[in-house]
């Protein structure tokens, strides 16, 4: 639960060496309540971050419960349109 709080911080400022960390987390916890707020967060910073959202999403939608993978995938898709 500290990770869902400390990881959008770090995210916000721009600690790229906490990526893999970041990635971990995502592939390994799949509550939609401990990832909504990372994704939206990497999401937000784009460019870098955003393709670990992505690349994280990729390894670990396949064990993401249906509704979880459904919220990750449409704020990827929204997050491609802008």
């Amino acid at each position: 639960v500290i990770a869902k709080s400390w990881f959008p911080i770090a995210i916000a400022a721009d600690m790229q060496q906490a990526a893999p960390q970041i990635e971990a987390y995502l592939v390994v916890v799949g509550r939609r309540y401990l990832v909504m707020a990372v994704y939206g967060a990497l999401v937000e910073k784009g460019g870098f971050w955003r393709d670990v959202a992505v690349k994280s999403f990729a390894k670990a939608k396949a064990n993401y419960h249906s509704i979880t993978r459904d919220s990750v995938a449409k704020l990827l898709a929204d997050s491609a349109k802008n």
